[in-house]
């Protein structure tokens, strides 16, 4: 599954920690450090996930990368449709 449309796009969809760090160009520790003093904003995640309410927060919190802006929500549901269940 291709997570960005292109290079300056990204969807609004749930994302690993490790997901968000290549999106934030850091290490995975890095971003963990990053979080860490969100905590309490965003609560914990769903699994190995950031629910789409919590992704959000931290790119309200921690600001996009310059390089990128934000597809609305309802495209997710599009970009990620099952063409064997239509």
């Amino acid at each position: 599954m291709k997570e960005e449309k292109n290079d300056n796009q990204i969807m609004i969809k749930p994302y690993t920690q490790k997901e968000l760090a290549a999106i934030y160009g850091v290490s995975a520790k890095t971003f963990r450090k990053w979080i860490r003093a969100l905590d309490n904003e965003i609560g914990k995640r769903t699994g190995y996930y950031y629910s789409i309410e919590q992704i959000k927060i931290v790119f309200t919190r921690l600001q996009l990368p310059t390089t990128v802006t934000v597809v609305k929500e309802n495209e997710y549901e599009l970009y990620n449709r099952n063409p064997l269940k239509e």
